[in-house]
C-alpha cells in the first residue's frame, strides 16, 4: 500500500470509531469526542480534555499521519520476516512443547491480512488514549502532581513531549494509569472481536491483533536495551513490561 491509502485506511477506522463513540457513551453523557490527526514526524498519539471533571466531557484523540504509515510499515516487515521461515527451526525448538502457527495470514489475500493487523493495531492505539479520557487520567495525576495539563502524550521520539523526569509518587501514578489504558484498549479490542468472529475465525484475528500489539510496543521501545527497574522511573512503564502484562 502507498502512504496515502494507509492513511486514508487509518482515517476512515477511526472515524467510524468516533462515531460509534459519540452516537454511544459520549451522547449518554452530553459530551463529544473529536478525533485529529497531527503532521508530528513520528510515532505520536495525544489524549486531550477541553472540560472539567464534572462537566459533560469535551475530548479529543490526535494521531500523527506517521503513527499509521510507520505501524503498517512494520507490519509489512514482520509478515515478510515471518514468510521467510528463517527462523522456524529456532521456533520448533523454543515452541517444541505447543502447537503454534506457522503462518500470520489469517486471509489467503496477504495485503488482506496486513491489512486487518493494521486495523487491530490503531484501533488499540486510539482506545489506549480513549482508557486515559474516560477514566480521568489527567485528573487523577493532577492530584499527584505528574503536571500533565490538559493533555496526556504517548510518544516514541520526543522524551520533552512525555516529561520522562517524573520520579517517586508521581511516577507511580502515571505508570498505574498508562497500565490501566492499556488494559482498557486491550479488553475492548477483545469484545470487538468477540462480537464479530467466532470459532476458528475469532482464533486467527486474536493472533493477528496479539501480533500487532506486540509491533505497537516494540515501536515504543524502539532500539533502547530492557532495563529492569525496581521503583517506576518516568511517565510510562518500559514498552516490554507493558507487552508482558497485556499478553
Amino acid at each position: 500500500m502507498e502512504d496515502s491509502e494507509i492513511i486514508d485506511l487509518a482515517t476512515d477506522v477511526l472515524s467510524k470509531v468516533t462515531s460509534l463513540l459519540n452516537n454511544g457513551l459520549y451522547s449518554e453523557l452530553g459530551g463529544e469526542l473529536t478525533s485529529l490527526w497531527s503532521m508530528k514526524n513520528y510515532f505520536y498519539a495525544c489524549a486531550s480534555v477541553g472540560s472539567k471533571v464534572d462537566e459533560p466531557p469535551k475530548h479529543s484523540i490526535t494521531l500523527s499521519y506517521e503513527t499509521a504509515v510507520l505501524l503498517y510499515r512494520d507490519i509489512e516487515a514482520y509478515s515478510q520476516y515471518i514468510e521467510t521461515g528463517i527462523d522456524n527451526a529456532l521456533f520448533d525448538q523454543i515452541f517444541k512443547d505447543f502447537e503454534y502457527p506457522k503462518t500470520l495470514l489469517i486471509h489467503s489475500d496477504k495485503e488482506l491480512s496486513r491489512k486487518q493487523m493494521f486495523i487491530s493495531g490503531i484501533t488499540w492505539i486510539f482506545y489506549h488514549e480513549l482508557g486515559h479520557l474516560i477514566q480521568e487520567h489527567g485528573h487523577i495525576r493532577s492530584l499527584y502532581n505528574c503536571n500533565v495539563g490538559n493533555k496526556i502524550v504517548d510518544c516514541a521520539a520526543n522524551d520533552s513531549e512525555t516529561n520522562t523526569k517524573l520520579s517517586g509518587k508521581a511516577s507511580a501514578v502515571s505508570h498505574v494509569t498508562e497500565m490501566a489504558a492499556d488494559y482498557y484498549a486491550t479488553v475492548s479490542c477483545l469484545l470487538a472481536l468477540l462480537m464479530h468472529f467466532e470459532g476458528d475465525e475469532l482464533e486467527a484475528e486474536t493472533r493477528s491483533f496479539t501480533s500487532a500489539l506486540a509491533l505497537v510496543l516494540y515501536r515504543f521501545h524502539g532500539i533502547n536495551p530492557y532495563e529492569r527497574t525496581e521503583t517506576p522511573k518516568g511517565t510510562h512503564p518500559q514498552p516490554l513490561f507493558r507487552l508482558e502484562q497485556t499478553m
